[in-house]
């Protein structure tokens, strides 16, 4: 018998209303929870996907600023087999491309891209037959990289992501290292090109933690690289004398 029977016997036994209106306020609090919804009503709920069911992350990755900088960072430039115009510039690991770059013989000579689909292009550079200037278009803002002078080899720019401080690349001569120094002449990224060598353009290394990611990297390797390639240019022309005011 259950609850309900006990209650209705007792209504036929006692008598007693009150009872049953008491009896039947306890079973109403252990009323037990509505049956669950038909069969098909719950599969027509959507699961929300899962991990594995999004798309697989492509190889490239676009260069986001890191949760923890390191104190230094290196990157692998490499022409893109015989292709000498082409090439991409690796992360430390030599295998994740981070940008890909294209040698132009008209203008721009140089594009920089990322290495994500659909590659839109961050960065060109316009090099001067009759100038030792540089003129760059870093994410739609102008950057010049101005000759430092007579007898001062290298090139100097106002940093956007630095609030317009001064950066300098320079180098002791045709077949020393670049180096990127800020205006305490410290020194944030050396680029080592490598002059002997058709598949690896070179070396990029980023020496301070700031310089490691964010904004403020790739405007070095950007800049790096239009240095990069303005010095093959003069290596391939022969060229020993001190860059000239432009």
């Amino acid at each position: 018998m259950d609850r309900h029977d006990e209650c209705f016997q007792d209504y036929k036994n006692n008598g007693t209303a009150g009872e049953v209106t008491a009896s039947r306020a306890e079973l109403g609090a252990a009323k037990p929870p509505p049956p669950p919804p038909p069969y098909t009503q719950v599969q027509s709920q959507p699961y929300p996907p899962l991990a594995h069911d999004k798309p697989s992350t492509p190889s490239a990755v676009p260069f986001e600023p890191q949760q923890a900088p390191a104190s230094s960072r290196t990157l692998h430039v490499y022409y893109d087999g015989s292709n000498w115009g082409n090439g991409r510039i690796l992360d430390t690991d030599k295998t994740i491309p981070l940008w890909l770059f294209r040698i132009h013989t008209k203008k721009p000579h140089l594009t920089i891209s990322t290495a994500v689909p659909p590659s839109p292009v961050l960065t060109t550079a316009v090099f001067h037959n009759f100038s030792w200037r540089i003129d760059l278009v870093i994410r739609g803002t102008p950057v010049t990289l101005s000759s430092r002078g007579a007898f001062k080899r290298g090139h100097a720019y106002q940093s956007p992501s630095l609030d317009g401080a001064t950066l300098t690349w320079k180098s002791q001569n045709l077949f020393t290292d670049l180096v990127c120094v800020d205006e305490k002449e410290a020194t944030l990224a050396k680029f080592h090109l490598n002059c002997w060598s058709l598949s690896k353009c070179g070396r990029l290394e980023l020496l301070r933690s700031n310089v490691t990611c964010g904004y403020l990297t790739e405007e070095i390797v950007v800049t790096g690289m239009a240095m990069g390639e303005h010095e093959q240019q003069l290596r391939a022309k022969g060229f020993v004398d001190n860059a000239a005011g432009g």
